[in-house]
């Protein structure tokens, strides 16, 4: 089953992930297959986000809050 990686500020879509593997896929082709724990920085909003390396069935969190 594939999953959505959203912002956790604005919830954009950051990416797409199944199994061990994380697709991030953006403007003019330009396609990332990454695995974890993985960070990025949503273009909408400046927003850190992280995906955890383990436990990834717990939602995705702000880097910067605790």
């Amino acid at each position: 089953m594939k999953r959505r990686w959203q912002c956790v500020r604005c919830g954009k879509l950051l990416g797409v992930w199944g199994g061990e593997r994380l697709s991030i896929r953006f403007a003019r082709g330009h396609q990332y297959i990454v695995g974890f724990p993985a960070e990025a920085t949503c273009r909408h909003c400046g927003t850190l986000n992280e995906l955890p390396g383990e436990g990834r069935a717990t939602p995705p969190r702000c880097a910067g809050s605790q």
